[in-house]
């Protein structure tokens, strides 16, 4: 008699079916959420890698032995310097982070070649485009591509291609137990690439 009075209790039905509902509509939130902020940061940090390579473009090179180049040694006045004679004691490309710059942006690096007021007027912009960027994140590239003028009395003897990336930008998800996810995710590297024009600020 109870038992059979207890399965026709409907009491309390609605309020299980809501919690229910509610774990599905809470995820499908937080996903789109998650999403959504994925993708703006994702749009920052791109267009960050964008304001650093503009940056770049018109202000001091980061590498001192890329600015005090004497293209004069490899190349008449007046004229560009060959790729095939450029001087095999400077790296090209020449990578640039904030640890100093080398041929490879994930080994040694040499800090007496870096200008580090150089490297701030370049990151110092990226960073308040974007909050999450850090100074570790930030690689500089440089590479002679057969532009510039040897002697140039106005600026650098070359003027290479510069490509700003991005690496190691990470995205937190908001509520990851939630949602089955990892705390946060490793996004792709972002990079912009322009020509060099003054090459000095």
């Amino acid at each position: 008699m109870i038992a059979r009075r207890l399965l026709r209790d409907e009491r309390g039905i609605s309020s299980v079916e809501f919690a229910m509902v509610a774990v599905v509509f809470l995820m499908i939130v937080f996903s789109i959420i998650d999403f959504c902020m994925a993708l703006w940061e994702a749009n920052m940090a791109a267009y960050a890698t964008r304001v650093g390579a503009r940056t770049a473009v018109v202000n001091n090179i980061v590498s001192i032995k890329l600015r005090t180049l004497d293209g004069t040694q490899y190349a008449p006045i007046g004229t560009s310097i060959p790729v095939a004679d450029f001087p095999a004691t400077i790296d090209n490309p020449m990578y640039c982070t904030i640890d100093g710059c080398g041929p490879d942006p994930n080994g040694a690096m040499n800090a007496a070649d870096r200008d580090l007021a150089a490297f701030r007027t370049i990151a110092d912009p990226m960073e308040q485009v974007d909050k999450w960027i850090k100074d570790a994140n930030i690689i500089i590239k440089y590479q002679h591509v057969g532009l510039g003028l040897a002697g140039n009395p106005a600026g650098p003897d070359i003027d290479p291609m510069i490509t700003v990336s991005l690496r190691g930008i990470r995205h937190n998800f908001i509520s990851p137990a939630l949602l089955m996810l990892p705390d946060s995710i490793l996004m792709p590297p972002f990079t912009t690439t322009l020509s060099g024009e003054d090459g000095q600020s």
